[in-house]
């Protein structure tokens, strides 16, 4: 497994503000996040430079109804897999999918599908945020 040293300009982590900062990945894993010189990459690190950037941790988004042009009361897996890889692609790692006021059948089926579909999401490895919940 690749391991990868991203170096920015400023590193935000729920504790610190850390400037010249080096984050280090390997596979899902954080291994490291500290200042630059502080820092000792693994050999073989591939580096990646990010001049001007800042890194911070995914987002987490508590209401969502919808992104990529679906909605999550459209009850089926392939509106959830889009809405999560949209989001994903803009930094958040996981989500609420948030229903709207509708009918009582339209709503049971959407939260129906929502839970089958957050039931079944882990059985695939790549880069869609997580639905948590709804």
């Amino acid at each position: 497994m690749p391991t990868i040293a991203i170096h920015a300009d400023r590193a935000l982590t729920p504790f610190d503000d850390i400037t010249d900062a080096v984050v280090v990945i390997q596979g899902s894993k954080i291994l490291a996040v500290g200042p630059r010189n502080r820092i000792v990459l693994p050999r073989g690190a591939r580096e990646i430079k990010m001049p001007g950037k800042t890194v911070v941790p995914g987002f987490v988004d508590v209401h969502i109804h919808g992104a990529g042009g679906h909605d999550v009361m459209e009850a089926s897996a392939g509106a959830l897999e889009k809405i999560a890889a949209t989001v994903a692609r803009h930094g958040t790692t996981s989500f609420v999918a948030t229903t709207v006021t509708a009918s009582p059948d339209d709503t049971i089926r959407s939260v129906e599908e929502i839970a089958r579909y957050i039931s079944q999401q882990h059985e695939t490895d790549d880069t869609r945020a997580e639905v948590l919940g709804m």
